[in-house]
């Protein structure tokens, strides 16, 4: 099962018995498809799989590029983590991502 979180742009991949959730961010310049192919491993796992297309990383016009920063993209974030808290309140939740989103959201997590 594979659904977009309301208004936004963060897909939940179920797995029928998980035991966990992992929030994967893309890095920059790129999109959700580069974690297709660790994916099915996850569901597999026991993992439910959310995944974040950062806002400004496809299909945005030219004059919507200047609307994108750094706090837009920290509120996709934040909102689809309160989804996955909410969704899924009793599951431990764990973040992946590469690029120097890691290292931003595990700070944002954090209150650092």
């Amino acid at each position: 099962m594979s659904a977009a979180i309301a208004g936004n742009k963060w897909f939940l991949v179920s797995s029928k018995k998980a035991l966990r959730v992992v929030i994967l961010i893309h890095g920059l310049n790129q999109n959700p498809a580069s974690w297709k192919d660790m994916i099915p491993a996850l569901k597999r796992w026991g993992y439910h799989v959310y995944l974040l297309c950062l806002k400004g990383h496809r299909g945005l016009t030219v004059d919507g590029i200047f609307k994108v920063n750094a706090e837009v993209w920290l509120q996709n974030f934040i909102d689809g983590y309160r989804d996955a808290e909410s969704t899924f309140p009793l599951l431990p939740r764990m973040l992946v991502a590469y690029s120097h989103w890691g290292d931003l959201f595990r700070r944002l997590l954090k209150g650092n």
